[in-house]
């Protein structure tokens, strides 16, 4: 078969993630297509809780659900759930790539880890087809009539919203969009053209054009540390994903078996895989790769582990990694970290803390997300299921019924007598603060904290419901477009700290470590020394790994993307942001600490400053909610 006319089909990989399909319900929503949604989630079981998922799904599956989709007229399905993916959907792929630093940068590592979303091999290009613009290309199936063609679709639009998410520009739009057919569906047609995009068809492939000068755009969230620390995650995801046995894993095994790399060529290597230099070179290219690439990303991900970790000399570690002497070593190594390695020695020879740069907090091992509350935001998201329906899910969970329980029990709300959870709904808390309340109380069930008695949960659970009470108040006198996405503020505020359950689970003496410096030094709500030192002990910054944990569980979007703006810098922070953490440091300085009235002022007037709130107003909301913190604090007898 010529290799033009090769069947998109044949390069895919054996599956791809389910997350990818999560779009799907709310496009044949709007597209008024609710018979087709129902009969087609039904005939192929993607339910809510699927969906938010780690799941991948076979690619025969994929291509007849958008089969399906095209039988049924709605061959616009593939496309517009391409270009209505959510920023986070792809967890630790899509902060990845927004943490890079320019366009071009984020464009050339979309293309190296685009296996993880879709394909077994490269199918996406990227071309400067002259000095004023680029151009992203995807191939054109050989046969549209198995889904291929709408898969494709999907593609494209995912590539269209990557970059207009990623830049943070909603104006971010290609100049032209090619497509490989005579024909389009009319809703592709009309918002393309909407959004003033000239459209060509009959091409021999999908095209992307913008202006060149895109590339060098920088990132509104590139955040270089972040991308190092994601980067062993997403080459994991990657080797996943790949198939067992290429060319590429191949090479990749004889290196790590070498004990000398400075033996190790690309002679060497076709020797032992019985192929001549130029074959080996052939079939790393069509995996994406080439053998310098790959023995240089070997080396970097060695380098600095053994420079941090170890107590190895520069010019032996040199000779291991197999460079001619210590000067070559050096200059590779600044290259790929921006400083010497003797600088990094440095550094952490004279700091009372370690520099855990090469040992990030695993996010690997993150927990699965509560199956009660999968279940749960299904069934909020639909109106099939009355407050009984919910409430017999909760009960179906002794040990949630009875923390729900005692919340509903406690003296904040008033010692109310409440027999059953459906009571509980439905007098005393509500659908959306019984679903906040499960989530919080599912994320503590989650983690093992007894290794790490440092860390005070019932401090923990009062400073969590604290900050959420207050920003339920504080939201009424704040604009939001939706209901929905004033409910998703709150729920970043009750879970906006659960990084603190993580770290105490995954690295008890580090915690420990962690919270008496903050303390010993009076540093709870100053922000930014308090971000340092999670950098510095757990080579991540806290809200960073909750935004990550939350995009694991799949909770919507919203949430997670404010509680990784609180690590941002104070002008990259958006409104949310900016609000979540004043309230937060407010009551952490009077939950955690002796109170510094000066300090404590200077963070409410900069919340009213803010908001354009009355000082006065501001203070009362939050000395009304510092009134109840007793009460707060008994609900966690019934928590922990």
């Amino acid at each position: 078969m010529n290799q033009n006319t090769t069947k998109t089909v044949e390069l895919m990989s054996s599956s791809i993630p389910i997350r990818l399909l999560r779009p799907l319900w709310g496009v044949l929503t709007e597209f008024d297509r609710s018979v087709i949604r129902d009969q087609l989630f039904e005939k192929f079981d993607l339910n809510k809780k699927r969906l938010m998922s780690d799941e991948r799904l076979t690619l025969d599956i994929v291509l007849s659900i958008f089969s399906f989709c095209e039988d049924n007229s709605v061959a616009e399905a593939g496309f517009v759930t391409g270009l209505s993916s959510k920023y986070g959907q792809f967890g630790a792929f899509d902060y990845y790539l927004s943490s890079l630093n320019t366009m071009g940068d984020m464009l050339k590592s979309l293309k190296h880890y685009f296996s993880v979303i879709t394909t077994e091999k490269p199918l996406l290009t990227i071309t400067q087809s002259n000095k004023d613009n680029f151009q992203l290309s995807l191939p054109k199936p050989s046969d549209s009539s198995d889904g291929s063609k709408l898969f494709n679709d999907m593609l494209l639009g995912i590539l269209i919203r990557t970059i207009k998410v990623h830049s943070g520009k909603e104006n971010l739009l290609p100049n032209i969009v090619s497509f490989p057919y005579i024909n389009l569906p009319k809703p592709i047609v009309l918002y393309l053209t909407n959004k003033k995009i000239k459209v060509q068809l009959n091409k021999g492939e999908y095209q992307l054009i913008y202006p060149a000068k895109v590339l060098a755009l920088e990132l509104q969230y590139r955040d270089p540390m972040i991308a190092e620390q994601l980067k062993p995650t997403l080459d994991k995801l990657l080797v996943k994903t790949q198939s067992e046995d290429t060319i590429t894993s191949r090479v990749v095994t004889l290196l790590s078996q070498s004990d000398d790399l400075s033996r190790v060529s690309l002679i060497t290597i076709a020797d032992e895989l019985a192929m001549s230099q130029s074959s080996l070179k052939r079939k790393l290219a069509d995996e994406g790769n080439s053998f310098s690439i790959l023995i240089s990303r070997y080396k970097q991900s060695h380098a600095m582990d053994m420079v941090t970790s170890s107590d190895i000399i520069l010019s032996d570690i040199a000779n291991i990694l197999g460079y001619s002497d210590r000067t070559a070593f050096e200059r590779a190594f600044k290259d790929w970290f921006g400083i010497s390695p003797s600088q990094i020695r440095q550094q952490v020879l004279t700091s009372n803390l370690p520099n855990n740069i090469s040992n990030p907090i695993d996010t690997d091992s993150f927990p699965a997300a509560p199956d009660v509350f999968i279940k749960l935001m299904a069934m909020l998201d639909s109106d099939e299921h009355t407050i009984n329906d919910i409430a017999d899910l909760i009960e179906s969970d002794p040990v949630l019924t009875g923390k729900l329980l005692g919340i509903a029990s406690s003296a904040y709300y008033g010692y109310r007598e409440v027999s059953n959870v459906s009571n509980a709904i439905s007098e005393l808390f509500g659908l959306t603060q019984t679903r906040n309340f499960v989530l919080s109380i599912m994320s503590n069930n989650q983690f093992d904290t007894s290794q790490c008695q440092f860390l005070d949960l019932q401090l923990y659970w009062t400073h969590a419901t604290a900050t959420y009470e207050c920003i339920k108040i504080i939201a009424e006198s704040m604009e939001f477009k939706t209901q929905a996405e004033k409910e998703r503020f709150y729920l970043s505020a009750l879970l906006h700290r659960v990084f603190e359950l993580v770290y105490a689970s995954q690295r008890p003496e580090d915690m420990k470590q962690y919270l008496t410096l903050i303390k010993d030094n009076d540093l709870i709500i100053n922000t930014e020394a308090c971000q340092k030192i999670e950098e510095q002990i757990f080579g991540i910054v806290g809200y960073q790994t909750t935004a990550l944990l939350l995009a694991h569980w799949g909770i919507p979007a919203d949430v997670h993307k404010t509680i990784r703006e609180m690590s941002f810098e104070k002008d990259k922070q958006s409104l949310n942001a900016k609000v979540l953490n004043y309230v937060s440091n407010s009551f952490r300085y009077t939950i955690y600490s002796e109170a510094n009235e000066i300090q404590k002022e200077e963070v409410l007037q900069n919340l009213s400053d803010l908001l354009y709130q009355n000082y006065d107003d501001i203070r009362q909301k939050i000395e009304g909610i510092e009134n109840c913190l007793v009460e707060i604090g008994e609900q966690a007898k019934s928590m922990f």
